[in-house]
């Protein structure tokens, strides 16, 4: 993964005013020119050499790859974020991120439309696609305890592809745990719910009042029509009580859940 400059000076400027250093006193310690490059480096200009990443490094007592990518939580966001916004996703290939996100998480509320905002001044594509990385990211945060044991000794930074390919199979596994689950069949249910929208009003009328009703613009359609818009009216009425059910049926699932897990703590 490419190395964020700004992002290593950023940590070099916190670890030096952590030990109340001035720039001079840092390119003592390390041996570099002086408070000119010390500067460059923080301002993200340019990278220390590996020589002086080495020295900063023992000089604060942390780990090279802490100075050029983070700690592991960040290292793996960057990556997943790269990723996910690269033509060929490793991640999402077979639709193994997105197939979570839409079990596990508002996704599928979010890519139907849900939260779309005309003052955000984003297109659909750019929500979607933000919404995305975050929850993707929020996904490995959230359970960075399980995904740091599954990435294991193995793990080594710079190895992007086999990282990139181990979340993959965190994700894919993931899927699959969800899906057995009664909240994952449930957010199965509520995607299907709200995939469906009928683009219809909501009518209080039978399809003979509407038809008798010269007033109604609808009255001079076919009583086929009428009655089908009756219907589909009907269907998006129970489709929003059912969302509704559903998502009532979620929080008290979850609300007693809580309560249960406190009851019987191990």
């Amino acid at each position: 993964m490419k190395i964020n400059k700004k992002a290593v000076g950023n940590r070099i400027f916190n670890l030096r005013k952590s030990k109340n250093l001035s720039m001079n006193e840092l390119a003592k310690k390390i041996g570099a020119g002086g408070k000119s490059t010390i500067n460059t480096w923080e301002k993200g200009v340019t990278l220390p050499r590996p020589s002086f990443l080495k020295s900063i490094a023992s000089e604060f007592n942390v780990s090279v790859n802490y100075l050029k990518y983070g700690n592991l939580n960040n290292y793996l966001d960057d990556l997943v974020r790269n990723d996910l916004t690269s033509n060929s996703s490793i991640l999402d290939e077979d639709k193994d991120v997105e197939n979570y996100l839409l079990l596990a998480t508002d996704f599928g509320q979010i890519k139907n439309g849900a939260p779309y905002s005309e003052s955000s001044g984003q297109s659909n594509d750019e929500i979607i696609l933000d919404a995305k990385l975050s929850l993707a990211t929020g996904a490995i945060d959230s359970n960075f305890t399980e995904i740091s044991e599954l990435l294991g000794t193995t793990l080594k930074y710079d190895n992007d592809i086999a990282i990139l390919k181990s979340l993959k199979k965190w994700f894919r596994l993931s899927s699959k745990r969800q899906a057995v689950t009664f909240l994952g069949y449930s957010r199965i249910f509520m995607n299907s719910l709200e995939e469906i929208s009928p683009s219809v009003l909501l009518l209080a009328n039978s399809a003979e009042e509407i038809k008798n009703d010269k007033d109604d613009p609808m009255s001079k359609m076919p009583i086929e029509r009428i009655l089908d818009s009756v219907y589909q009216s009907k269907l998006a009425n129970w489709q929003l009580k059912a969302i509704d059910e559903l998502g009532e049926m979620r929080a008290e699932y979850e609300q007693e859940l809580k309560k249960l897990k406190e009851k019987y703590k191990d």
